[in-house]
């Protein structure tokens, strides 16, 4: 056994050494933009897989090369900051008197019109009774007009601020406790892009609400089972390196156009920095991502690797599990239990929010 033993050590060393740094070259990909090189957009994504592969290392190591177990070791914590973002653990704490409850939902054409026994649009519902202070909506679309107007009264008779950004045919629209006093477009391409809206809240100065929705991954309905078919490694389908190609062709050129979007925010706010402010939305990518990464380097926070718990998954189909939908705000809040609501399905995107109280 002990022969077997030394004979397996340098092997095992060797392939513990080579997950360790295939994670940090995850880890370490979110700080370069995929317009210099589109596959660091895909890159980020494996950092669950390799993450899980250095875990099962550490393992491996403790049974068949015990000397080694440092290895493991040292690849999780040179990446502790980055585990944390993406899988946080925060001890539950409630929020203080006088937060803000601060919402983030892709409503998907307001859960494409289903309405409960009352005959009143689920979501409008839910936004209703979330008693949130601040919401911020994406793809806030619905036909026929009448339908969408019926909507909207129905929301607008608890918050008495509304406003919309038209996005293509994309509508990112903020409810608001507060007097929304003006807004502005960051930028556009096609259906997707970012807006603000300017709050005048009860301390007296301005809250700029940043609301994204940037470029999505573009997958058709078979793109979606092929990426499905990929992580699962399932042999439902078969998969060719023409299709593997193709689709990953895909999600590392919509990541090019995401970061182009990105750097126009970062520029945005820089123009605005040390005020107050909160950016929120549908990222269309994970939280350790070029976006997310340019974001916090702008000096904001993350309401949900700061006090919220576990994966935090915001898309509900198809294999995309990860937290794809963000709040982020300045220092002038600290944040408190922030959540992924999954008991709202209606949406292909499940509600994101946290309690936020005004640093003094």
């Amino acid at each position: 056994m002990q022969r077997r033993r030394n004979l397996l050590s340098k092997p095992v060393a060797f392939f513990a050494w080579v997950a360790v740094l295939m994670l940090w070259v995850c880890a370490l990909s979110s700080f370069v933009s995929p317009q210099y090189c589109k596959y660091f957009g895909i890159v980020t994504l494996a950092f669950p897989f390799f993450l899980a592969l250095v875990v099962g290392m550490l393992f491996v190591v403790l049974l068949f090369a015990r000397r080694w177990w440092w290895i493991p070791v040292l690849g999780l914590a040179g990446c502790a900051i980055s585990i944390r973002t993406y899988f946080p653990v925060n001890l539950p704490s409630e929020a203080p008197e006088g937060s803000i409850k601060v919402m983030t939902f892709n409503v998907c054409g307001y859960g494409n019109k289903a309405k409960n026994d009352e005959g009143i649009n689920i979501v409008a519902d839910y936004i209703v009774r979330s008693n949130a202070d601040i919401v911020c909506l994406q793809e806030a679309y619905m036909y026929p007009p009448k339908m969408y107007q019926e909507t909207v009264s129905y929301i607008c008779n608890t918050y008495p601020h509304a406003d919309t950004l038209h996005i293509g045919d994309n509508r990112l629209t903020c409810y608001s406790k507060y007097p929304i006093v003006g807004k502005e477009y960051i930028n556009e391409i096609g259906a997707n892009g970012a807006g603000v809206y300017l709050l005048k809240m009860p301390e007296g100065d301005t809250l700029r609400v940043v609301n994204c929705h940037l470029r999505s991954m573009q997958l058709s309905l078979s793109d979606r089972a092929t990426y499905s078919n990929m992580v699962h490694a399932t042999e439902e389908m078969e998969l060719t390196d023409t299709t593997s190609r193709r689709l990953l062709s895909k999600i590392a050129s919509a990541a090019v156009v995401r970061a182009g979007q990105v750097d126009q925010i970062c520029d945005y706010l820089k123009m605005h920095e040390d005020e107050n402010l909160i950016l929120c939305g549908d990222f269309n990518d994970s939280p350790l991502s070029y976006a997310h990464q340019s974001f916090r380097l702008q000096g904001l926070s993350d309401a949900y690797a700061a006090s919220g718990n576990g994966l935090g998954r915001t898309f509900n189909k198809d294999a995309i599990i990860v937290r794809i939908d963000h709040i982020l705000h300045s220092d002038h809040w600290t944040a408190y239990g922030a959540k992924v609501d999954k008991a709202m399905t209606t949406s292909d995107h499940y509600p994101v929010y946290t309690y936020l109280k005004r640093n003094k």
